[in-house]
């Protein structure tokens, strides 16, 4: 904006930028404006008058209302242009004008300093005229405006009517540029100065009284009166808010307090991390809001455990404690290695700080015991669409099981509480050295070994769980073992490759709530049926098949009501594939093409396999989901082609099929491949073990050191096989952990991570999509629940509930779990509904337990308002050679993950699964089953008992879920 358009009147339009002047000409073309108290014949020449001097490089002059808003002020004093021009040449800014006099509104100027006007008398001299001069400007400079003396003009200045607002000039003009910064003043900088000069005596005289105080109570020299005058500000402070500060030994108190206060470095406090939580559509209903009581004084190692808690990963070091003397981290990959694993060890320490204080306070409870309640009496519902409150009689047989089964639970936590031992944090720094058997056969293995081979077995020492000599099998065990694997497999391999597992029909609960749908909601849910079987799935290894393939997708129907976010979802993963967890990677084209040439024998090869063989404790399905994702987000990172081998209790080959890479595997066939079967290749393979981990031992294994260590590089102590493992050009992963969410905070990860555009809540599920589909029969079963699920007019919460393997083992037993038993996940589901759903939804509620009487509990209690599957529940791993247990997991998990809210088992990675592939931040809460004989024992302060859902923050975070069980 030109000067002149910054200081035209509001109401003259201002010539666009790059405008020519307007010509100068005597002729003027009348303009009528309405405004103020009427209308004024306004001449071109107003638009034409050139800026007047301004005070400032930005004059501001106030808005439009300001000026209409101001009270009416003494007329302004404005000049007429009629004086010859030259008399104005030398003392006046503006130029001169060739019009004749005119007293229309465009000629008259007002000044707010009114210069000094040269004068044409002979009386006066130069010398006196230039000596007036340079008084006025001293005088302008020191005094302020109203103080300043007016020189008045020979001719009067012409007084303008008030009347027309027209005539009003703008209100910089009539106050000066200068009267709205106006604001220091003698009087006022000599009240600042005293003012200043009072709180500085204040406070000196306070700190001088503090400190004697504080020397003469160290002393011993008893209560000093003290006089009020010289009473700290702080101790008058402290007195006032909290009662009479009167007594001497309390000002004392007070003056010490002060001077700790100031002696002790600031804390800096930081609002912890959170994430977004969803909006309530309809606010929970609060009777009353009890007021919060002070805290009890808690034990310095509970407090420091708190304070350690919501702490960052140890071993992320920031970048100004990096230092900024040059070299990057790879360059000094030992030193900070070494500061890694420093870290890690002294969180272990204070971790274990920390668990031997909760330890003595488990100790000193005498009982813990379940107490009965009294019986209510049974209530007969009339309608299935109401909740039944009935609750039925438990037999006194699955009573005492049940009993039995807490009291053995407790006595072994107790004695196993009692016998634990302080861990050693030094630990952390030889996690995998050399000369030590894989830590597979110690923790994980359930070989059944021959008494009669005197071979078969070995003792080792094992000093971090049992402390003790362990057997473990020998090397001529193991090839016995794979000798047997090898058989046996070759004997089922024909009958695997023709095995196609038939999927049961869906539960009748789903057809009642398919049943309510109304033609618009069937039309768009078979649309979403065929949406979530793409992107399609091809067999590789023994379960390659040709397959029927899908027809392209139609157009999207049209939203007719319900929820906007789950439309907007279900039409990005139309456009996007892969659920829609994908967005912004980069690296799925890129990293098939590799695989595919690895594989071939046309790149150098470079692999990581996944491993769960015979005798192996795997874990369940989400311990092994999690472990083969994690091992394909390692060959990610360090560009390997990832394979998978799945042996127990069935070949992985059976379950899955591949949406883009053929991952299948086979240890017992790899010597017939063309590259696997090299023998160059086969003989540098090395194996990673990483199996019953903790968060700390993942860390210090992964957390410390790049994944892409220089060639050459000495071995870290401690980590002998790590360090082989990652130079060798072919890994063999054996885990029941993850660490994708964990490996998001590796600082040596960061750049690899951006540049493939993964999202840390979605890698997950982005990477799973890109793995793993279930067979089409459990891919059928899966989208018939799925697409009801995902409706916008349907709000579905998924309830996950374990209650023990005990339960799937015996039916008598099974009897004791009822919903009553476990109301705590059933009353969070129904307040999650209660608070998120809308109105226009309906809520449906998904349930999947290890209990089938449970779950002909909560039909009978819950209706119509709740769908299951008439599924067996089965361990993955218990039943062994059964290949419906492993589909019934698979079936319930991936319907599990496309409900719109998750009540979980705390403790499980079951649960724990669907959450990771349901990849939306707030939308699960874990709660610990304390019915479980199985986890008893881990029940800590920690656990999610209690919880109140519908509260924002009863959510948990995935940092939670990825730092506990079997991590993420």
């Amino acid at each position: 904006m030109s000067p002149h358009a910054m200081n035209a009147s509001p109401w003259v339009k201002g010539d666009p930028p790059g405008a020519a002047p307007p010509p100068t000409t005597t002729s003027t073309t009348s303009r009528r404006v309405g405004l103020g108290l009427g209308s004024a014949d306004l001449s071109n020449s107003m638009a034409a008058t050139p800026p007047r001097r301004q005070i400032g490089p930005f004059p501001t002059p106030p808005s439009f209302s300001d000026r209409e808003n101001r009270h009416p002020r003494s007329p302004p004093r404005i000049r007429v242009s009629a004086s010859p021009p030259s008399s104005y040449s030398t003392s006046s800014t503006y130029p001169a004008d060739d019009s004749p006099t005119d007293f229309s509104p465009s000629h008259l100027r007002v000044d707010p300093f009114p210069p000094s006007f040269p004068s044409s008398s002979p009386r006066r001299s130069s010398s006196s005229s230039s000596r007036a001069s340079s008084r006025l400007s001293f005088l302008r400079v020191l005094l302020p405006k109203r103080l300043r003396p007016r020189f008045v003009p020979d001719t009067p200045p012409l007084v303008a009517p008030r009347s027309p607002s027209l005539m009003r000039p703008h209100p910089s003009t009539r106050h000066g540029p200068s009267a709205a910064r106006r604001v220091c003043t003698p009087r006022r900088a000599l009240l600042a100065l005293m003012l200043l000069a009072l709180v500085v005596a204040l406070h000196a005289t306070g700190v001088e009284h503090a400190k004697e105080q504080v020397q003469r109570w160290r002393g011993g020299q008893g209560h000093h009166a003290s006089a009020p005058a010289r009473r700290p500000v702080a101790a008058f402070v402290q007195g006032a808010g909290g009662g009479e500060a009167g007594a001497d030994g309390d000002s004392e108190q007070h003056a010490a307090a002060a001077v700790k206060a100031q002696d002790r470095p600031r804390e800096v406090v930081r609002a912890p991390e959170m994430e977004k939580w969803p909006k309530p559509h309809r606010a929970a209903k609060v009777d009353e809001v009890p007021q919060a009581r002070p805290a009890p004084p808690r034990p310095k190692a509970e407090e420091a455990a708190a304070k350690e808690e919501d702490a960052p990963l140890p071993f992320v070091a920031d970048d100004a404690a990096a230092g900024k003397s040059g070299g990057d981290a790879a360059d000094r990959p030992e030193e900070d290695e070494q500061a890694g694993l420093e870290a890690v060890v002294e969180q272990a320490e204070k971790e274990a700080a920390r668990a031997e204080f909760e330890l003595n306070e488990k100790l000193e409870m005498e009982k813990v015991a379940v107490k009965p309640k009294a019986k209510r009496p049974v209530k007969v519902a009339h309608k299935v669409d109401k909740v039944v409150e009935a609750i039925v009689a438990v037999p006194a047989e699955a009573e005492a099981k049940a009993q039995a089964a807490v009291d053995k639970a407790v006595t072994a936590a107790k004695k196993k509480a009692a016998a634990q031992k302080k861990k050693d944090a030094s630990r952390y720094k030889r996690l995998l050295p050399t000369g030590v058997p894989p830590r597979r056969h110690l923790y994980g293995a359930n070989f059944v070994l021959s008494a009669e081979d005197l071979e078969a077995q070995t003792e080792v020492e094992d000093p971090e769980l049992t402390n003790a000599m362990v057997k473990v099998p020998t090397a001529k065990q193991l090839k016995k073992l794979f000798e047997q694997g090898k058989k046996r497999y070759a004997e089922d391999e024909d009958d695997w490759r023709a095995f196609e597992w038939k999927a049961p029909p869906a539960d009748a609960s789903l057809q009642r709530l398919v049943d309510k749908l109304s033609p618009e909601e069937r039309t768009l849910r078979d649309w979403i049926q065929h949406l979530h079987k793409l992107p399609p799935g091809q067999g590789v290894g023994l379960g390659a098949r040709p397959t029927a393939g899908l027809a392209p997708l139609d157009d999207v129907p049209t939203f007719d009501r319900g929820s906007r976010d789950k439309w907007a979802a279900l039409v990005v993963e139309s456009q996007e594939g892969h659920a829609g967890k994908c967005q912004g990677s980069n690296w799925l084209d890129k990293y098939e093409k590799m695989h595919a040439e690895m594989l071939a024998g046309k790149r150098d090869p470079k692999f990581i396999s996944y491993h769960c063989e015979q005798g192996i404790n795997c874990g369940g399905l989400g311990d092994r989901l999690l472990g083969m994702t994690s091992a394909f987000f390692f060959g990610l990172m360090t560009q390997r082609a990832f394979l998978a081998e799945w042996q127990s209790p069935v070949p992985l080959d059976v379950i899955f099929d591949s949406p883009h890479i053929d991952w299948s595997h086979s240890s017992y066939t790899a010597d017939q491949h063309p590259v696997l079967g090299q023998k160059r290749l086969a003989s540098a393979a090395a194996d990673l073990d990483i199996i019953h981990f903790d968060r700390l031992s993942v860390d210090a294994t992964f957390g410390t050191v790049s994944w892409n260590p220089k060639i050459g590089r000495k071995p870290t102590p401690g980590f002998e096989r790590r360090d082989m493992a990652y130079q060798s050009p072919w890994i063999k992963f054996y885990t029941n952990r993850g660490m994708i969410y964990r490996s998001f905070k590796y600082k040596h990860l960061q750049k690899s991570i951006e540049r493939l555009g993964l999202q840390p809540t979605t890698a997950f599920a982005c990477i799973s999509e890109y793995l793993f589909k279930p067979k089409p029969p459990a891919l059928d079963l899966i989208t018939q629940y799925t697409s009801v699920l995902a409706l916008p007019t349907v709000f579905s919460v998924g309830i996950h509930v374990r209650t023990g393997d005990q339960s799937m083992r015996d039916p008598e037993y099974d009897k004791v779990n009822t919903v009553k038993r476990h109301v705590s996940f059933f009353r969070c589901a129904r307040e999650l509904g209660e608070t998120y759903a809308r109105k226009d939804q309906r809520v449906v509620f998904y349930l999947v337990t290890d209990s089938a009487h449970l779950k002909q509990d909560a039909q009978r209690v819950l209706g119509n308002k709740l769908v299951t599957t008439n599924m067996v529940p089965q361990h993955v791993h218990q039943k062994s050679g059964h290949v419906d247990g492993v589909m019934n997991a698979v079936v319930e998990d991936w319907i599990l993950a496309k409900a719109d809210m998750l009540v979980a088992t705390q403790d499980s990675g079951f649960g724990k699964l669907a959450s990771f592939m349901m990849a939306k931040p707030n939308a699960t809460v874990t709660i610990f089953p304390k019915f479980n004989p199985d986890v008893m024992g881990l029940m800590s302060k920690k656990s999610h008992t209690k919880v109140d859902c519908t509260s924002p923050t009863v959510f948990t975070s995935f940092e939670a879920m990825s730092s506990e069980w079997s991590l993420a």
